[in-house]
């Protein structure tokens, strides 16, 4: 979305799996409302007809691959933020950790504001496989992302903590002209009779 290319872009974040964890008091052992939180998710780049197609050859070919910013609630302990990427959930040893970038999270906070605490980085194009041209169809190229978060603290099961995520290709210098958004939203997961939320965010020009 944004103004610096034609036609809608958005993105399709799929939950992939949920797995909640009560921390334990403690004093009594007993466990807590909140605990550990890890959801694996693949992510699609979604719009009109051909973005797939350039979305997944720009993303290689730029040098500088992609920046990302994640949007957590403030009161969450971010542990890690892992990716990987190609047309299949790789195995977990395939999943790369995300370091924090304080210039993206400042260059998301000039744009979307600072509530809650975004939590930004970098995808190196050199990083990310297959390299251009895919061996598949491209439709089917995605990011994977394994998010571990402590003190996630649901007030019912049904409830969900929704995680914004803006994506621009590492060339543009900040969020100000252009950027594919998508919405994570953190639940506990059907294990725990909780729902569970597919979403696709797709902008205009």
């Amino acid at each position: 979305m944004g103004g610096a290319v034609p036609g809608r872009q958005g993105l399709a974040i799929k939950t992939l799996d949920v797995q909640f964890t009560p921390a334990k008091s403690k004093a009594t052992g007993k466990p807590l409302a909140s605990g550990r939180l890890v959801r694996t998710s693949e992510v699609a780049v979604v719009g009109d007809p051909g973005v797939q197609a350039a979305g997944a050859e720009a993303i290689r070919t730029f040098g500088q691959g992609l920046k990302i910013g994640m949007r957590f609630r403030n009161a969450h302990k971010i542990v890690s933020v892992r990716w990987a990427s190609g047309n299949a959930l790789p195995a977990p040893a395939a999943f790369k950790t995300a370091t924090k970038n304080q210039a993206i999270i400042d260059a998301c906070e000039d744009v979307f504001g600072v509530a809650g605490q975004w939590y930004g980085f970098r995808i190196q194009a050199a990083d990310i496989t297959p390299p251009w041209p895919v061996p598949y169809p491209v439709a089917e190229d995605r990011l994977y992302f394994r998010v571990t978060i402590d003190k996630f603290h649901p007030h019912h099961p049904m409830d969900f903590h929704e995680v914004p995520v803006a994506a621009v290709l590492g060339t543009f210098v900040d969020f100000t002209q252009h950027y594919a958004l998508g919405m994570g939203l953190f639940t506990l997961g059907t294990n725990n009779n909780s729902i569970q939320f597919d979403s696709e965010v797709v902008g205009f020009k």
